[in-house]
């Protein structure tokens, strides 16, 4: 017979000072924040009650979304964006060093980190799930959220790719295309139940971003040689 366990008592206060501390702020500026993988970050702490500011180059239904959801985007990306109170900054992998945001945040002695890195700092407070390989990350991801979802466990997922049944699952079907969903604090039913939350990513190989994730649970899709320039060989 299985052990139910007992209840976390996961608050949402508890949470945001728990990311707030492993974050060193609770007001992070987001620079990229309407990618699939940064827009999700942002909804997901969010949600765990941290105030997210952030830029992107142009408007798309994702930053509506945000801003919707109550997040401050702007779409300047000068350095008058960077709020007076920001302690760490963000970056999407696809911003350069010489960003007019970087450059100010470094000029100011703000601690930068990278998207995998600010995933990784999440994972923590959840119950991780990270999809590696060299193909079929996205899909395998979606497909595994959709699955989650299916069975109840209502995971937070965020995927490289968009995917019209991530939000409610397979089995309600008509939903727009998204890259993300946000689920419970807990896991709601289950062998783990009251557990954190799940927390299903996709765990890019590229630059050696996944050594930044903690996962409770990892799958590996396929291997190929892929990156050479980084790691050599495919050994």
């Amino acid at each position: 017979m299985v052990k139910t366990p007992k209840p976390s008592n996961i608050s949402t206060d508890r949470r945001t000072r728990t990311l707030s501390e492993a974050l060193g702020c609770d007001r992070p500026f987001m620079i990229g924040i309407g990618g699939c993988g940064m827009s999700a970050l942002a909804r997901l702490m969010h949600d765990a009650g941290l105030t997210i500011r952030g830029c992107d180059s142009t408007p798309s239904p994702v930053t509506q979304l945000l801003q919707d959801s109550g997040i401050s985007v702007g779409f300047e990306e000068q350095p008058s964006e960077l709020p007076d109170d920001t302690r760490v900054v963000i970056a999407s992998a696809a911003v350069k060093h010489d960003h007019p945001i970087m450059v100010e945040a470094a000029a100011r002695g703000l601690e930068i980190i990278t998207y995998p890195e600010a995933l990784g700092v999440c994972m923590r407070g959840h119950t991780g799930i990270a999809v590696a390989g060299t193909h079929g990350k996205s899909t395998t991801t979606a497909m595994l959220g959709c699955a989650l979802t299916d069975a109840g466990l209502d995971p937070s997922v965020i995927v490289g790719a968009t995917c019209s049944q991530l939000s409610n699952g397979a089995l309600k079907p008509g939903e727009a295309p998204v890259g993300y969903r946000v689920g419970s604090d807990e896991i709601p039913s289950g062998p783990r139940t009251h557990q954190p939350g799940l927390l299903l990513a996709e765990a890019c190989e590229f630059n050696r971003s996944f050594h930044h994730l903690r996962p409770t649970i990892a799958s590996i899709a396929s291997i190929e040689a892929d990156h050479l320039d980084i790691y050599g060989s495919l050994d």
